[in-house]
């Protein structure tokens, strides 16, 4: 007759990843035969999408399910995601192994990035089920290496250069007021800037080794919560300014230059659960997390990143507006 087992024992048989047998996870696989910076890639993608239900799945939803806002995945080494563990002790050892699997990722993805100390502590929040909200405001405290990383990033400039595009499209109403001061500041409002590109998603997803990538991903409707802090999203608000430069060769023209003090607020949140498990291979991070969420050891971490950023866009060539008709 086999013996029982005590808890130990039995929360071992249950861990997703044993220690004894690490060597066989799939990361460390994939570590071994394309090298630490595709770990760093794959980890560093942050799974954000969650599964529906296909119009064929009649199968009854329960807590589990709603948890994971859709249909829980389940993966046959980790479990079903969403889903708490069932011992304590297994769930404590699932944590440490599994911090340390982030920690390994994010620092390889973030290995020359000044702000990699402060991002790690961000998800150590997160695994240690400290949780809360965080914010890293540059106007504020312009040494926040989190948001100078955010301010940094180019992948805001396709909105940015789409608030330039609105604005050269409403220039017969701006042009003539250039005709007195020579230089005007113009809110989004003068602007009549649709929401929609006030509410631009960049695409932190595409470069894995930034800061954004491991913050933040994309987002969902703007109204469903994606974490206990809300729904995620992108704000993007500011200014723009219009000089009238003449031509000194003939005033009948000028050169109109073009600027953007552009005020960039990203709200995010580390949280996988709700959430979707991802791929395969991160299932193996994915799921864990999300598990150890349902069994209250790790906990949401809200991210609220703003910053400033300048732009300045190519000048045009138009009418001198001085000069009347």
């Amino acid at each position: 007759m086999e013996r029982a087992r005590s808890e130990p024992e039995a929360a071992a048989t249950e861990r997703v990843a044993p220690l004894s047998a690490a060597s066989a996870h799939p990361l460390l696989q994939l570590q071994r035969t394309a090298g630490n910076r595709a770990v760093a890639r794959l980890v560093a993608e942050r799974a954000v999408a969650r599964d529906g239900r296909a119009p064929t799945d009649t199968a009854p939803v329960d807590d589990v399910d709603r948890a994971a806002g859709g249909r829980a995945r389940t993966n046959r080494l980790y479990g079903r995601q969403c889903e708490p563990y069932a011992s304590r002790t297994g769930a404590q050892l699932v944590q440490i192994e599994t911090l340390l699997r982030v920690q390994t990722a994010v620092g390889l993805a973030l290995a020359t990035e000044p702000a990699v100390g402060d991002v790690l502590a961000e998800w150590r929040k997160y695994l240690n089920g400290t949780g809360g909200m965080s914010t890293h405001d540059l106007t504020t405290n312009p040494g926040d290496l989190i948001a100078q990383a955010f301010q940094r990033d180019n992948r805001h400039e396709p909105a940015e250069d789409a608030i330039f595009r609105h604005a050269w499209s409403r220039r017969a109403d701006w042009l003539p007021r250039l005709a007195g001061p020579g230089v005007l500041t113009l809110s989004f409002d003068d602007l009549a800037v649709p929401q929609s590109l006030r509410r631009p998603v960049p695409d932190y997803d595409n470069n894995a080794f930034t800061v954004a990538a491991n913050l933040a991903g994309g987002v969902g409707d703007g109204v469903t919560p994606d974490s206990d802090f809300g729904p995620d999203y992108r704000d993007l608000g500011g200014t723009i300014t219009v000089t009238n430069s003449p031509d000194r060769d003939n005033r009948m023209w000028s050169r109109i230059f073009m600027s953007g003090d552009f005020v960039w607020t990203i709200h995010d949140s580390i949280d996988f659960c709700p959430g979707n498990a991802g791929n395969t291979l991160q299932e193996s991070l994915t799921i864990p997390m999300s598990r150890l969420e349902a069994s209250g050891l790790a906990k949401d971490v809200g991210l609220l990143v703003k910053f400033p950023r300048h732009r300045a866009d190519t000048p045009q060539v138009h009418p001198n507006p001085a000069i009347q008709p």
